[in-house]
């Protein structure tokens, strides 16, 4: 089953259950439908990061509903999904991000303005042609 694939098929089930809960996030009760609207915001934010199927995106995301948000919109867009260890130290988030030349990387919305964003953004070397700068990834809320 291809990502598109897995995609399309959390899309039908998300309209057809869309006031079923999807899930339990802590306090946060997340319906499906908010669900399916979470998953295309993360696809329309990384839409010019994911021009065609198959570019890789990090994804370093504790498990929660954001992930599964990020992961969905990115398998709607074709992407090649690398998740990434929120313990990961920095060293070792370089090596996989060079590793998978990573396109983009979405991160917990308090990592953006994170000393260790920038430190992302004017170390990570040889990024692939069509990848913006690691500081406009998105970020998931």
């Amino acid at each position: 089953m291809s990502a598109l694939d897995v995609a399309a098929s959390f899309d039908r089930l998300a309209r057809r259950q869309s006031s079923r809960r999807a899930v339990l996030d802590g306090e946060r009760d997340l319906s499906y439908g908010d669900l399916l609207a979470w998953s295309e915001e993360v696809s329309r934010a990384l839409a010019p990061r994911c021009r065609e199927a198959g570019v890789r995106v990090g994804l370093m995301m504790p498990n929660s509903a954001a992930f599964v948000a990020s992961f969905f919109g990115l398998a709607r867009l074709g992407a090649v999904i690398a998740p990434l260890n929120v313990r990961y130290r920095m060293q070792e988030l370089l090596h996989y991000l060079e590793d998978t030349r990573a396109a983009a990387l979405i991160v917990p919305g308090e990592l953006v303005a994170s000393e260790s964003a920038l430190f992302l953004e004017n170390t990570l070397s040889n990024p692939p042609e069509a990848a913006a700068p690691l500081g406009a990834s998105y970020s998931a809320r």
